[in-house]
């Protein structure tokens, strides 16, 4: 924000409140020794811009939520998405971050730059597809409310 260029987003950089409101994580993942927190994505592309700050991306904000929530415990971000061609912003940005997490380092300068760096290099995209065919596998002592089950998590992942 206080680079952004704008004069009152650079003043409101400045307050000590905290600058957004609460995050609305999509799945989280923890223990006593990590936290994981991912975001899912069907069809939508990740948001460019968080309300408060234009210069934020999504990923760049959950980032930051996570380092938050994890205290003494190791931060983890993944993606969760049906399409993780090229063309999406999401598959771009999060291969941008683990191959250069010094890009990390300067959308977060308030956070531990060590911290981020091994953050960054445990940012994982995953397609539902590649996680449908790990949980959707049938095996033999499946009840018929489980295999419906399955069959129908099949049907709208792929």
């Amino acid at each position: 924000m206080r680079a952004s260029g704008d004069p009152l987003l650079a003043a409101r950089s400045k307050d000590p409140k905290p600058v957004e409101g609460n995050s609305e994580i999509d799945v989280v993942i923890e223990s006593g020794s990590f936290v994981i927190y991912v975001e899912a994505k069907l069809e939508a592309d990740i948001s460019m811009r968080t309300t408060y700050d234009p210069a934020r991306n999504q990923i760049v904000r959950n980032i930051d939520c996570v380092l938050d929530a994890a205290a003494a415990r190791a931060p983890h971000f993944w993606m969760f998405v049906r399409d993780a061609g090229s063309g999406r912003a999401y598959t771009e940005l999060m291969r941008q971050y683990r191959d250069q997490p010094g890009l990390l380092v300067r959308e977060l300068p308030h956070r531990d730059p060590v911290a981020l760096r091994e953050l960054a290099r445990g940012l994982v995209v995953l397609t539902w597809r590649e996680i449908s065919d790990g949980i959707c596998e049938t095996a033999p002592h499946d009840s018929e409310l489980l295999l419906s089950v399955k069959r129908e998590l099949r049907h709208r992942i792929r």
